[in-house]
Protein backbone atom coordinates (compact mmCIF):
# COMPACT_ATOMS: atom_id res chain seq x y z
CA UNK A 1 0.00 0.00 0.00
CA UNK A 2 1.44 3.61 -0.89
CA UNK A 3 3.66 2.41 -4.08
CA UNK A 4 6.88 2.97 -1.19
CA UNK A 5 5.56 6.26 -0.48
CA UNK A 6 3.89 5.45 2.74
CA UNK A 7 0.65 7.69 3.07
CA UNK A 8 0.92 9.82 0.66
CA UNK A 9 -0.19 8.18 -2.65
CA UNK A 10 -3.35 8.09 0.09
CA UNK A 11 -3.35 11.91 1.20
CA UNK A 12 -6.26 12.64 -0.03
CA UNK A 13 -8.71 9.45 1.04
CA UNK A 14 -10.71 9.69 4.36
CA UNK A 15 -11.51 6.37 4.08
CA UNK A 16 -7.80 4.66 3.85
CA UNK A 17 -6.42 7.91 6.62
CA UNK A 18 -8.99 8.06 8.54
CA UNK A 19 -9.57 3.93 9.58
CA UNK A 20 -5.61 4.19 10.03
CA UNK A 21 -5.48 6.73 12.33
CA UNK A 22 -8.38 4.81 14.35
CA UNK A 23 -6.80 1.88 14.46
CA UNK A 24 -3.41 3.73 15.69
CA UNK A 25 -4.85 5.56 18.31
CA UNK A 26 -6.29 2.20 19.75
CA UNK A 27 -3.29 0.61 19.61
CA UNK A 28 -1.79 3.69 21.74
CA UNK A 29 -3.91 3.12 24.23
CA UNK A 30 -1.73 -0.19 24.98
CA UNK A 31 -2.70 -3.22 26.46
CA UNK A 32 -2.74 -2.75 30.19
CA UNK A 33 -6.05 -0.04 28.97
CA UNK A 34 -7.73 -2.81 26.85
CA UNK A 35 -7.53 -5.34 29.27
CA UNK A 36 -8.94 -3.01 31.83
CA UNK A 37 -11.82 -2.07 28.75
CA UNK A 38 -12.56 -5.44 27.70
CA UNK A 39 -12.89 -6.73 31.38
CA UNK A 40 -15.28 -3.77 32.99
CA UNK A 41 -17.04 -2.90 29.90
CA UNK A 42 -18.41 0.07 31.64
CA UNK A 43 -16.39 3.70 32.11
CA UNK A 44 -17.60 3.65 35.29
CA UNK A 45 -16.24 0.49 36.36
CA UNK A 46 -12.57 0.93 34.46
CA UNK A 47 -9.81 2.38 36.51
CA UNK A 48 -8.51 5.50 36.80
CA UNK A 49 -5.01 4.89 34.57
CA UNK A 50 -7.51 4.00 31.80
CA UNK A 51 -9.92 7.00 32.35
CA UNK A 52 -6.82 9.12 32.28
CA UNK A 53 -5.28 7.45 29.15
CA UNK A 54 -8.49 7.97 27.40
CA UNK A 55 -8.94 11.38 28.15
CA UNK A 56 -5.64 12.21 27.10
CA UNK A 57 -5.74 9.86 23.91
CA UNK A 58 -8.85 12.07 22.77
CA UNK A 59 -7.33 15.73 24.25
CA UNK A 60 -3.74 15.24 22.50
CA UNK A 61 -5.23 13.99 19.29
CA UNK A 62 -7.79 16.96 18.69
CA UNK A 63 -5.31 19.22 20.37
CA UNK A 64 -2.58 18.19 18.10
CA UNK A 65 -4.68 18.37 14.77
CA UNK A 66 -5.89 22.23 15.89
CA UNK A 67 -2.10 22.81 16.11
CA UNK A 68 -0.90 21.91 12.75
CA UNK A 69 -4.22 23.46 11.04
CA UNK A 70 -3.36 26.67 12.18
CA UNK A 71 0.87 26.14 11.64
CA UNK A 72 0.65 24.55 8.31
CA UNK A 73 -3.23 26.61 6.95
CA UNK A 74 -0.78 28.89 4.78
CA UNK A 75 1.95 26.16 3.27
CA UNK A 76 1.78 25.96 0.38
CA UNK A 77 4.15 23.10 0.04
CA UNK A 78 1.47 20.90 2.56
CA UNK A 79 -1.79 22.20 2.96
CA UNK A 80 -2.04 25.42 1.99
CA UNK A 81 -3.46 24.70 -1.20
CA UNK A 82 -6.10 22.29 0.40
CA UNK A 83 -9.46 22.88 0.36
CA UNK A 84 -10.55 22.99 4.05
CA UNK A 85 -11.67 19.74 4.63
CA UNK A 86 -8.97 18.27 3.15
CA UNK A 87 -6.78 20.43 5.57
CA UNK A 88 -8.81 18.98 8.56
CA UNK A 89 -8.17 15.36 7.47
CA UNK A 90 -4.23 15.87 7.04
CA UNK A 91 -4.03 17.63 10.17
CA UNK A 92 -5.86 14.89 12.05
CA UNK A 93 -3.90 12.35 10.34
CA UNK A 94 -0.21 14.26 11.35
CA UNK A 95 -1.39 14.61 14.46
CA UNK A 96 -2.37 11.20 14.92
CA UNK A 97 1.04 9.81 13.39
CA UNK A 98 3.22 11.81 14.98
CA UNK A 99 2.74 10.41 18.13
CA UNK A 100 3.61 6.69 17.53
CA UNK A 101 2.81 5.56 13.69
CA UNK A 102 5.43 7.39 11.46
CA UNK A 103 2.95 7.14 8.29
CA UNK A 104 3.81 9.88 6.18
CA UNK A 105 0.72 11.50 4.45
CA UNK A 106 2.40 14.82 4.75
CA UNK A 107 6.42 15.25 3.57
CA UNK A 108 7.99 15.72 6.72
CA UNK A 109 10.50 18.27 5.43
CA UNK A 110 8.02 20.43 3.98
CA UNK A 111 6.60 21.12 7.34
CA UNK A 112 7.21 25.04 9.06
CA UNK A 113 9.89 24.63 11.25
CA UNK A 114 7.11 25.54 14.30
CA UNK A 115 5.14 22.55 13.03
CA UNK A 116 8.57 20.60 13.10
CA UNK A 117 8.87 21.97 16.87
CA UNK A 118 5.06 20.66 17.74
CA UNK A 119 6.13 17.44 16.12
CA UNK A 120 8.77 16.90 18.68
CA UNK A 121 6.29 17.76 21.33
CA UNK A 122 3.91 15.38 20.51
CA UNK A 123 6.60 12.54 19.71
CA UNK A 124 7.87 12.96 23.32
CA UNK A 125 4.47 12.36 24.71
CA UNK A 126 3.55 9.62 22.51
CA UNK A 127 1.24 6.98 23.13
CA UNK A 128 0.18 4.71 26.04
CA UNK A 129 3.62 2.60 25.11
CA UNK A 130 5.96 4.86 23.04
CA UNK A 131 7.91 8.16 23.79
CA UNK A 132 8.17 9.67 27.45
CA UNK A 133 4.49 7.77 27.45
CA UNK A 134 1.15 9.37 27.59
CA UNK A 135 0.90 8.49 31.22
CA UNK A 136 4.02 9.79 32.31
CA UNK A 137 3.34 13.51 30.25
CA UNK A 138 -0.39 13.40 32.22
CA UNK A 139 1.40 12.95 35.59
CA UNK A 140 3.97 15.99 35.32
CA UNK A 141 1.33 18.59 33.96
CA UNK A 142 -1.10 17.45 37.06
CA UNK A 143 2.08 18.00 39.22
CA UNK A 144 3.07 21.39 37.54
CA UNK A 145 -0.53 22.30 38.01
CA UNK A 146 -0.54 21.03 41.73
CA UNK A 147 2.36 23.20 42.66
CA UNK A 148 1.19 26.41 40.68
CA UNK A 149 -1.67 25.97 43.24
CA UNK A 150 0.40 25.68 46.43
CA UNK A 151 -0.49 22.06 47.04
CA UNK A 152 1.72 19.41 48.47
CA UNK A 153 0.23 16.37 47.13
CA UNK A 154 -0.61 15.58 43.63
CA UNK A 155 -4.50 14.06 43.76
CA UNK A 156 -6.17 12.50 40.18
CA UNK A 157 -9.48 11.30 40.42
CA UNK A 158 -9.38 11.40 44.45
CA UNK A 159 -6.38 9.01 44.22
CA UNK A 160 -3.03 10.78 45.75
CA UNK A 161 0.26 9.91 43.67
CA UNK A 162 2.88 8.81 45.33
CA UNK A 163 5.79 11.11 45.58
CA UNK A 164 8.28 8.02 44.26
CA UNK A 165 5.77 7.84 41.29
CA UNK A 166 6.06 11.65 40.62
CA UNK A 167 10.35 11.50 40.92
CA UNK A 168 10.70 8.24 38.08
CA UNK A 169 8.13 10.34 35.73
CA UNK A 170 10.12 13.78 36.39
CA UNK A 171 13.45 11.93 35.40
CA UNK A 172 11.94 9.99 32.46
CA UNK A 173 10.98 13.51 30.90
CA UNK A 174 14.67 15.34 32.11
CA UNK A 175 16.14 11.66 30.61
CA UNK A 176 14.16 12.25 27.43
CA UNK A 177 15.03 16.13 26.89
CA UNK A 178 18.88 15.11 27.63
CA UNK A 179 19.33 12.36 25.35
CA UNK A 180 17.03 13.68 22.24
CA UNK A 181 18.75 17.14 22.66
CA UNK A 182 22.57 16.12 23.57
CA UNK A 183 22.10 13.64 20.35
CA UNK A 184 20.71 16.59 18.12
CA UNK A 185 22.98 19.25 18.58
CA UNK A 186 25.79 16.56 18.13
CA UNK A 187 24.47 14.91 14.94
CA UNK A 188 24.13 19.24 13.55
CA UNK A 189 27.46 19.77 14.63
CA UNK A 190 29.20 16.16 12.95
CA UNK A 191 27.20 16.34 9.90
CA UNK A 192 26.42 20.23 9.47
CA UNK A 193 22.66 19.47 9.76
CA UNK A 194 19.78 21.88 10.29
CA UNK A 195 19.65 21.67 14.24
CA UNK A 196 15.80 21.81 13.77
CA UNK A 197 15.53 18.87 11.89
CA UNK A 198 18.50 17.49 13.57
CA UNK A 199 15.70 17.46 16.77
CA UNK A 200 13.08 16.43 14.48
CA UNK A 201 14.81 13.18 13.41
CA UNK A 202 16.40 12.48 17.09
CA UNK A 203 12.98 12.44 18.72
CA UNK A 204 11.44 9.95 16.05
CA UNK A 205 14.24 8.09 16.40
CA UNK A 206 14.29 7.94 20.42
CA UNK A 207 10.88 7.88 20.68
CA UNK A 208 10.32 5.01 17.57
CA UNK A 209 8.34 7.20 15.64
CA UNK A 210 9.46 6.54 12.53
CA UNK A 211 8.92 9.88 10.55
CA UNK A 212 11.87 11.20 9.26
CA UNK A 213 12.47 14.45 7.47
CA UNK A 214 16.26 12.77 5.83
CA UNK A 215 18.35 13.72 8.07
CA UNK A 216 19.44 9.77 8.43
CA UNK A 217 19.38 8.99 4.56
CA UNK A 218 22.37 12.01 4.52
CA UNK A 219 24.11 11.64 7.07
Amino acid sequence: IGDGNSMLSYRHDPLVLCTLAVLVAIGGLGFIVWEDIIAKKSWKRLNVYSKVIIFAQIFFIVAGAFVYFILEYGNINTIGAESVGQKILASFFQSVTTRTAGFDALIQNNLTDLSKAWGTVLMMIGGASGGVKLGTVVLVIMTLISVLRGKSDVVIHGRRIAHTTILHAMALLVLWLVLVVGGSVLISYIDNQDLINSIYEVASAYSTVGLSVGVSGSA
